[in-house]
């Protein structure tokens, strides 16, 4: 069910270190001249997952971070794409300085260890994995004949498990932010019980990356991960993809790309079952 929500309540509690913070954004993939490029009708959605200990030191110094470059260079926001092509409110920045940003932002997800989940689906996939799974043509809000649906249905699935791992070290439910688009700004989808419990009130909220600014961080997976696989493509680097490649190296490690999900769901008992594609 799609509801406006106020986010502020959500944010004052990430703050306080009380929910894992899961912020995730959407990429195609990457394109250009010259390069050995995936399908263009592949879609692919990144999610970063920061817990509960972690959120509060992450939300005060990223917004320090972003305070510091809008007092020198009048930057509203972090587009990574524009930071390393020199564009939109970076194109007087030089290339150090842009290198320098993304250099700090690549030491702080080495330094925190943030996990990096990636979901990828091309059209012709989606028969084979609707098959695997049992999967309805629909499943609540979620269409499993649109790979854009399926990518984000299987990247928040994973998040759900992963939390799910840590409830003995770490215990806690999550905010989960995604980059506006799917849906508008501002939208809540509540009630999904595929989610829950480990998603805080089986919810779902999409947000401008601008007024939840720690959905930049996704963006900055996204990018690299994009970076990276035009680099991969490439016989011969040229000078910039060389030192971008050198400062990204503390969080490469932390992509977890999968080839395949197991699907669960949480049964009235708090048990869990595998999900037969029946709509819980």
């Amino acid at each position: 069910m799609e509801k406006q929500l106020r986010y502020q309540d959500f944010i004052d509690e990430l703050r306080n270190g009380t929910h894992y913070g899961v912020f995730v954004d959407d990429t195609g993939s990457p394109s250009g001249l010259g390069y050995k490029l995936l399908p263009t009708d592949r879609k692919t959605y990144v999610g970063v997952v920061i817990p509960p200990s972690q959120v509060p030191v992450t939300y005060s110094s990223f917004a320090s971070l972003l305070a510091g470059l809008k007092r020198r260079f009048q930057i509203s926001e972090l587009h990574f794409t524009d930071v390393y092509g020199g564009n939109g409110e970076f194109k007087k920045i030089e290339w150090e300085v842009r290198l320098s940003i993304i250099g700090t932002i690549a030491k702080a997800f080495g330094a925190f260890d943030f996990p990096i989940f990636v979901q990828s689906f091309e059209p012709a996939q989606l028969p084979e994995w609707r098959d695997k799974f049992n999967l309805p043509a629909k499943l609540s809000i979620f269409n499993f004949n649109k790979t854009e649906d399926a990518a984000l249905f299987f990247l928040l699935q994973r998040v759900k498990m992963h939390i799910r791992s840590l409830q003995i070290s770490e215990p806690g439910t999550a905010h989960v932010f995604v980059d506006e688009g799917w849906k508008k700004n501002g939208v809540g989808l509540q009630s999904l019980p595929i989610f829950g419990p480990e998603f805080d009130g089986d919810k779902v909220c999409f947000a401008s990356s601008k007024s939840i600014f720690l959905i930049q961080l996704a963006d900055f997976a996204a990018f690299i991960l994009n970076r990276m696989q035009i680099s991969g493509s490439k016989e011969v680097l040229n000078k910039k993809e060389k030192h971008l490649l050198q400062v990204i190296q503390p969080m490469v490690h932390l992509y977890k790309e999968a080839s395949s999900v197991q699907v669960l769901i949480h049964n009235e008992t708090g048990a869990t079952q595998p999900w037969d594609g029946a709509d819980p």
